[in-house]
């Protein structure tokens, strides 16, 4: 990427971002465009764009963590079930706010796989975060994932080798890490606005943006 203007860097990548969501949880013309004419509400859009079954709603609409971890143990929810309506329900929320940096859908989706196989036979969780999904912010590096902060000059860099501390505490707590959120540039400004990943709009109101440092 580095005989190419920044320009062309920053629409590649907001084309790369575009490209991994999967085709059957890319919203319809029709609400990207109720929502650009606010005759819908972003924070709507889940409950009646049929992406999400009724099921996955119910998941990703649980009172707390604490709820979603004890249900996980128990195998009353699956790892994979929960982690397929999450990454769902971010990719949705992805095409309407552009809060994420990173979707990392598939490898959450094998960490899923790979928890619930790990529970049936032993009987017992991985940990205390067993198959609970957890987003991680831009500025934490997870091994073999591109970090940027919102720099274009960093895009030239290559994807780091090793995990953030943090990282490897959650994996070992037994988390799915599914996503990477969007921050202003340099963490270090109000508005979640920067030439890599674009505007973060407020999913209040969408004629504003999100703040800051964290634009989720």
């Amino acid at each position: 990427m580095t005989n190419l203007t920044w320009q062309d860097k920053c629409a590649a990548k907001q084309a790369e971002a575009a490209a991994k969501i999967p085709i059957d949880w890319r919203l319809s013309a029709e609400i990207l465009q109720q929502v650009d004419k606010n005759e819908l509400d972003i924070l709507d859009v889940p409950s009646k764009c049929v992406i999400l079954s009724r099921r996955e709603l119910a998941i990703t609409e649980l009172p707390d963590a604490t709820t979603l971890r004890d249900k996980l143990a128990t195998q009353e929810l699956s790892c994979i079930d929960v982690t397929t309506a999450f990454c769902k329900r971010a990719a949705i929320a992805q095409q309407l706010s552009s809060c994420l940096t990173e979707t990392l859908f598939s490898e959450a989706l094998v960490r899923a796989k790979d928890l619930d196989t790990h529970i049936k036979t032993t009987g017992k969780p991985v940990g205390l975060l067993h198959g609970v999904p957890i987003s991680l912010k831009e500025t934490f590096n997870i091994k073999g994932v591109p970090t940027s902060l919102g720099f274009t000059s960093f895009m030239d860099h290559e994807p780091v080798s090793q995990n953030s501390v943090l990282i490897d505490i959650l994996l070992e707590a037994g988390a799915v890490l599914y996503v990477k959120t969007n921050v202003p540039q340099t963490m270090m400004t109000a508005d979640s606005h920067k030439n890599v990943f674009g505007r973060v709009r407020n999913p209040h109101r969408s004629t504003l943006t999100a703040g800051g440092s964290s634009g989720l």
